[in-house]
């Protein structure tokens, strides 16, 4: 071979050499770049996170030490309500803050708004079921199922069975009634937002506006509705509150288990709390859900 063609040869191996270590810095340089860009975005999601967190624990922290009722009231500053319509409302301007936009969606729930799945009554089921596009033939059948499973708890318990060596269990939230044969999942999430294992009378001033139409006479509805567009917060006192027929004036006031929901871009917590100003520790924290 002439030298021309060795050093030809050279220098084919010396560029196809430099292309190759050229390919795998660019390559490098893109993993780099999307590991940045990962990392980066999981910790703008945790900021995010932490930063909702944050302000779930300074409801539950005004919910614990302020008044429920008045100008003072927690509703009152955020311009929240406690049956489940959910207010747009801004978080403070604090660091702690400082990863959320100024505007974040907040809904409260009082407990004792919904119906307690462990008493709920037949027709009262099958009512808020047919509301909700379920026959009633179906509703009969879901009813049956949910009757089936509390009385088989109810027998263990009675025998001396431990519950917790028993298939059937107490139903201590709503999600187990997925542990309930014959219930689907888009039946759940039906139902799932009108139910509770907290709260066994039933207050309609606080309850979510579809539940009231299944359970209320339309006079009682309507005079509900006036009242919260006339009490956009429902601030509570005797001279704002309606007379509705079998419901005392006494009874009407939120009782202090609530599930707290915040939501923004994209991001949700929600927890359910118990506040007991008057306890040790005056806020429980029963349960969350994201």
């Amino acid at each position: 071979m002439s030298q021309i063609k060795r050093n030809g040869f050279a220098l084919f191996q010396v560029l196809l050499m430099v292309s190759i270590m050229s390919i795998l810095i660019l390559l490098l340089v893109q993993y780099a770049n999307r590991s940045i860009q990962i990392a980066t975005e999981i910790q703008t999601s945790a900021e995010k996170r932490l930063a909702l967190r944050s302000f779930q624990h300074l409801l539950e922290f005004e919910l614990a030490t302020k008044p429920w009722t008045g100008s003072d009231s927690l509703l009152a500053a955020y311009g929240l309500n406690f049956h489940g319509v959910t207010v747009v409302t801004e978080t403070p301007q604090h660091r702690a803050f400082s990863a959320l936009n100024r505007d974040v969606r907040v809904t409260l729930q009082n407990m004792r708004s919904l119906i307690d799945l462990r008493f709920v009554e037949r027709d009262v089921f099958i009512a808020l079921a047919a509301s909700q596009g379920i026959s009633d033939d179906r509703a009969r059948e879901l009813f049956r199922a949910l009757e089936t499973w509390q009385l088989r708890w109810s027998l263990a318990n009675r025998s001396g069975v431990v519950a917790q060596q028993s298939s059937f269990l107490e139903l201590s939230s709503v999600a187990e009634l997925r542990s309930i044969p014959g219930w689907t999942e888009a039946e759940i999430s039906r139902l799932a937002p009108f139910f509770t294992v907290h709260g066994r009378e039933f207050n309609p001033y606080f309850a979510p506006q579809p539940l009231l139409n299944a359970l209320l006479p339309s006079s009682q509805t309507d005079i509900v509705a006036r009242w919260r567009e006339q009490n956009p917060n429902a601030i509570l006192s005797a001279s704002t509150l309606p007379s509705l027929a079998g419901v005392s004036l006494q009874d009407a006031a939120p009782r202090r288990t609530v599930t707290i929901r915040i939501e923004t871009e994209g991001f949700v917590v929600e927890r359910l709390v118990e506040v007991r100003p008057t306890y040790r520790v005056p806020l429980r924290r029963i349960q969350d859900f994201y």
